[in-house]
């Protein structure tokens, strides 16, 4: 059977967030998902299942489906070309990009019944995801309920609402909203659908946890209705810990340790940079700070609780001229510079070596770090100690991290060579362990360590050298 290629665009995202009810972020912000793995707007899985069986049921028409199993092996990214292929006997759908699986279809044909009418009832759609953490979700059961807007489905996918009924249809796409909108909510990902056609009894699909797996943060959830009976799985992802309080902090450093020193914290809105320009303030520096994509509020009321007037520039590292001349112009003259600038770190892997990924870690971890230290040595007084965070993924050799710690290798022997040429220059480079930030979340139990513990002797080391 000829394969069917296309690509989803955030158009086609939109319309089914608004005929589902599935508005995760994940989905339709791009602002949230270039910051939460993959690091892009991800297509709705049960979009590509339904766009795949409906392929399949238009070139195979008359063929009912009597139970469909299917895995989702990877995201699947807007603007990605897209390809599903079936097998001759009809019983295996592939759905792949660049030639990697993303996702597998075991189809179970077979006589069922198809309604002339449907039961389905629209009702009230929550407006957010909800956020559950992991130990909320035992007992947890419910109906979901969709938009009137989801009748528009069969218009879209008339060969497989044909071929399965109306009810069907909309409850496949009910599996959406369960999943990115109440149970796991706001941080999940599909992995796996396994149903099969029953009598439509409900126009409701209704919900029930069976079992959540911890170590790998996997909810199993039965769900019934709409002509559907089965069971869904989807990852967990796990809300990064709360930052250290104020009076942890000062309990860590002396309210003078770093009084009457004005250091430039790049990256400072979240993570690392985040918890580093508390600590200085917490230590009586007043530290400047800088963004780009990411919300700043949070790290400045941090600070100026901590007694920090929280100046701010905004700089992209990869276009730093603009942001630099602003800092010029804002008088600062500090001997320190922290750089954590930073792309998205974990991504998606579907190619052994991911040309685009590794440019884009070059961008910022080398070639940005380059123009920012040697355009600001000629604005400070004497010497200028730079912390440039590496990682210690350099030495694991880490598969899923190849592009980004080569680029951090790349920038450590950059390091040297800058401190080599340049005596008034003093780079500390330090080889970090995984630390628990929104950079590194994930949705199995990986050990991390605290920003700030780590971080406390490596900013003594700089503030004193």
């Amino acid at each position: 059977m000829a394969a069917s290629t296309r690509r989803f665009e955030i158009d086609d995202q939109r319309w089914f967030a608004a005929a589902s009810g599935d508005h995760n972020p994940i989905h339709v912000d791009p602002q949230w998902a270039a910051t939460h793995f993959p690091g892009a707007l991800v297509v709705h899985g049960m979009h590509v299942l339904l766009w795949a069986l409906d392929d399949f049921a238009s070139k195979r028409p008359g063929i009912p489906f009597a139970a469909i199993d299917a895995t989702f092996v990877k995201p699947i990214v807007v603007g990605d070309e897209v390809v599903a292929t079936a097998s001759d006997d009809g019983k295996l759908i592939r759905v792949t990009v660049r030639h990697e699986i993303a996702m597998v279809a075991r189809i179970e044909l077979g006589e069922i019944t198809v309604a002339r009418t449907s039961r389905f009832q629209a009702g009230p759609a929550l407006t957010a995801p909800r956020a559950h953490a992991p130990a909320e979700f035992s007992g947890l059961a419910g109906v979901i309920e969709l938009p009137g807007s989801a009748a528009s489905l069969p218009a879209r996918f008339g060969a497989l609402g044909s071929a399965l009924g109306v009810d069907r249809l909309i409850g496949l796409t009910a599996i959406s909203t369960l999943v990115g909108m109440e149970i796991p909510g706001l941080r999940s990902m599909l992995s796996k659908v396994s149903i099969k056609g029953v009598p439509p009894q409900t126009g409701v699909l209704a919900f029930g946890v069976n079992k959540f797996h911890d170590a790998m943060s996997l909810v199993e959830i039965d769900v019934r209705g709409l002509g559907i009976s089965g069971t869904v799985s989807a990852f967990a992802g796990r809300e990064p810990p709360a930052a250290a309080t104020d009076e942890i902090l000062r309990n860590m450093v002396a309210p003078t340790e770093f009084s009457g020193q004005r250091p430039l914290v790049i990256g400072a809105a979240s993570g690392l940079g985040a918890a580093t320009a508390r600590l200085l303030a917490a230590g009586g520096a007043d530290p400047v700070l800088t963004w780009h994509a990411s919300n700043l509020d949070e790290t400045l009321r941090g600070v100026r609780e901590l007694g920090a007037s929280g100046r701010a520039v905004k700089l992209d590292a990869t276009s730093p001229s603009s942001g630099l001349a602003e800092l010029a112009a804002s008088g600062w003259d500090g001997g320190q510079l922290y750089y954590f600038a930073a792309p998205r770190i974990f991504r998606r892997r579907i190619e052994l070596y991911q040309a685009g990924d590794f440019r884009d870690f070059v961008a910022v971890f080398v070639d940005g770090f380059y123009d920012i230290v040697r355009q600001l040595p000629a604005g400070t007084r004497g010497k200028l100690t730079v912390f440039y965070p590496s990682t210690v993924a350099i030495d694991e050799a880490a598969s899923d991290l190849l592009e980004y710690s080569c680029a951090k290798a790349m920038g450590e022997q950059l390091c040297a060579r800058m401190e080599k040429n340049n005596p008034r220059l003093k780079i500390i480079v330090a080889r970090l362990p995984r630390i628990t930030t929104r950079q590194t979340e994930t949705f199995l139990k990986v050990k991390a360590e605290a920003a700030e513990s780590v971080m406390l002797p490596l900013v003594r080391a700089v503030q004193s050298a």
